[in-house]
């Protein structure tokens, strides 16, 4: 038996019927803290857990990857094209798969001149005390030119209803219209995100242990980790869902949309990729 096969679900359907965000942490980055941070790329395990991402979900499963400007968001996605992401394409008879990058999921412009001050505060906290810190500041800025966590996390969602937009305008689902996207970005737009989405669901589920947000997600998205957004579309709506952690969360579209509409106009001169705005 060609072992393959073993990638592939049981029933074609259960992908075709389903229109999948897997969004993730970039892997492994090197450890010097000399130079810009920015420039860090990935080590050597950071190379291997990249390459290693695609054997999660079947070789076909595989669409474009958005990233930010930052080396190894894209080393990431540079890595997850070689090889399975390659073969599923055509498999599919798709094309090779495009990476988009985004201001809006990470950067220096986004991000302003205090970015380094804030980052000397967050890592003497450390972990999950430094990302809770973080959100805390809620839509507050924690320094003059740092944005604040409800916006880090309006980004983050900006980037999702542009692809939430993809499978609203497709009249008929496709192979085109179902292969997953990709999200590589970095933990603290993605804990905004989760915060501002799912944080509610978190505060209110009993069987999770913690003094705040980030200790009961279980600390900070680890080096390649990260959640999955399955979209269903029936006659009527899209239904979302968040996977996390091997726990599954309602996604409230509109939510979603609030959210980014308070801090849309801040990032349209900051990012000229029109494409991925909702």
């Amino acid at each position: 038996m060609d072992t393959e096969h073993k990638y592939f679900p049981e029933s074609h359907e259960r992908i075709i019927n389903q229109y999948i965000i897997d969004c993730r942490r970039h892997a492994k980055k090197v450890d010097e803290l000399e130079g810009d941070d920015d420039n860090r790329g990935l080590n050597e395990v950071g190379m291997a857990q990249a390459g290693g991402i695609t054997y999660l979900k079947p070789p076909y499963n595989s669409g474009d990857c958005f990233t930010s400007e930052i080396v190894r968001t894209k080393q990431t996605a540079e890595m997850m094209q070689v090889g399975r992401w390659q073969k599923g394409s055509e498999i599919m008879g798709l094309p090779i798969p495009k990476i988009i990058t985004s201001k809006r999921l990470g950067s220096n412009e986004f991000w302003g001149k205090s970015k380094g001050e804030f980052l000397e505060k967050y890592r003497q906290l450390g972990g999950s005390k430094g990302e809770q810190w973080y959100l805390d500041f809620k839509d507050k800025k924690p320094f003059d030119e740092i944005i604040s966590p409800e916006e880090a996390g309006a980004s983050y969602a900006s980037i999702i209803l542009g692809l939430v937009n993809d499978l609203e305008t497709t009249k008929k689902l496709n192979k085109a219209s179902n292969i997953s996207k990709t999200l590589i970005s970095h933990d603290l737009m993605m804990h905004p995100f989760l915060y501002y989405t799912i944080g509610d669901q978190i505060e209110n589920d009993d069987s999770l242990t913690g003094n705040d947000f980030m200790e009961k997600i279980g600390g900070p998205i680890k080096s390649s980790e990260g959640f999955i957004i399955r979209l269903e579309k029936n006659e009527e709506n899209i239904i979302a869902t968040l996977s996390l952690r091997g726990k599954e969360y309602s996604l409230n579209l509109d939510k979603l949309h609030e959210l980014v509409d308070k801090y849309k106009k801040n990032w349209e001169e900051v990012d000229d990729n029109k494409q991925l705005l909702p």
